[in-house]
């Protein structure tokens, strides 16, 4: 734990004050502490100073402190062994990480990063084990805490699966929205301070594809793009790009034969994830469905399929 603590020790340090316990107390983790409880932490708790792109700690670090952002955002990013990184999380005020290293201090499994200059809340594993160890309810909130990065995970993961690029795109920005959007007379802006390759790592593609569905959003006039910030004018229309709140078609679904009716027409048009309905704002350039009937048998693969129902060959908005 040499290199972390290391780092630690040469950055700026500070005595946790009652200003920093009154800001962490209004996030909404936190916030279900009580008074006792928050002061509890204060004589175990330091301040840890961090400028502008400066790294906590590195990806196969030891390391076993637990960090809650005071101010600021940092990114946890992953690299592979060639190199390549992607981006796991942005982490903004009242959320905490690296407290895997709390129950088990061995290696990192992501670097952190400041994206601004951050202050950050830093516990060492055997302060805050006496912390849990005499308070209960601390402990209960660390582990819904753990419950819901874990379903973090698996939303993500599903998302990778079932959704395409412009979808992940929409619920990445929606997400930023609640962590870091300001509401403005009828918009919301977001300054997530991310680059565009860092964008692209986030959503997990390429920078020209990610581009280009922020490019389109723009173009229907549901955001408006700044540098390392966007306004974001319909989040309706990007909720219903993301398909939040539906469901992901079964195994059973995909292998039946789907016949669906518009405007006396029946047509299904193949893409890349899996959806079976009307995909609100996707590019159906590739031409319309005509004719009497068409049908096709989604049993043919298990691989994920998109089937978008067309009536011409314009673009869908609504």
């Amino acid at each position: 734990m040499a290199e972390e603590l290391a780092r630690t020790q040469a950055a700026a340090v500070e005595d946790f004050t009652d200003a920093d316990i009154e800001a962490l107390s209004e996030a909404p983790l936190l916030s279900e502490l009580s008074s006792a409880d928050a002061e509890a932490f204060r004589p175990h708790a330091r301040v840890l100073l961090l400028g502008r792109g400066e790294r906590l700690y590195q990806q196969g670090e030891t390391g076993d402190c637990l960090y809650v952002v005071i101010a600021g955002k940092l990114k946890l990013t992953r690299s592979s062994t060639d190199g390549r990184e992607v981006l796991v999380r942005v982490i903004g005020p009242g959320e905490m990480f690296g407290e895997l290293a709390m129950f088990d201090p061995t290696y990192r499994t992501a670097t952190a990063t400041a994206l601004t200059d951050s202050r950050l809340a830093m516990i060492a594993h055997d302060d805050l084990a006496a912390i849990l160890a005499d308070r209960p309810s601390v402990a209960m909130l660390l582990l819904r805490a753990l419950a819901h990065r874990l379903s973090e995970v698996t939303d993500a993961a599903t998302s990778l699966v079932f959704t395409d690029v412009p979808g992940r795109v929409a619920r990445a920005l929606l997400e930023l929205a609640d962590k870091f959007g300001e509401p403005q007379e009828d918009a919301i802006l977001v300054a997530h301070d991310l680059t565009q390759e860092e964008l692209a790592q986030l959503v997990g593609a390429s920078r020209e594809t990610v581009n280009k569905a922020l490019a389109d959003f723009a173009g229907r006039g549901w955001i408006l793009l700044s540098a390392k910030s966007v306004l974001i004018i319909d989040p309706e229309r990007l909720r219903r790009r993301a398909r939040l709140g539906q469901d992901a078609p079964s195994l059973r679904q995909l292998s039946q034969i789907v016949e669906l009716r518009l405007d006396g027409e029946l047509g299904i048009w193949p893409e890349r994830a899996v959806h079976v309905g009307v995909d609100p704002g996707h590019d159906l350039s590739r031409g319309a469905v005509t004719g009497s009937e068409r049908r096709l048998n989604l049993g043919q693969s298990l691989r994920a399929v998109r089937y978008v129902i067309v009536e011409d060959s314009q673009r869908l908005g609504e």
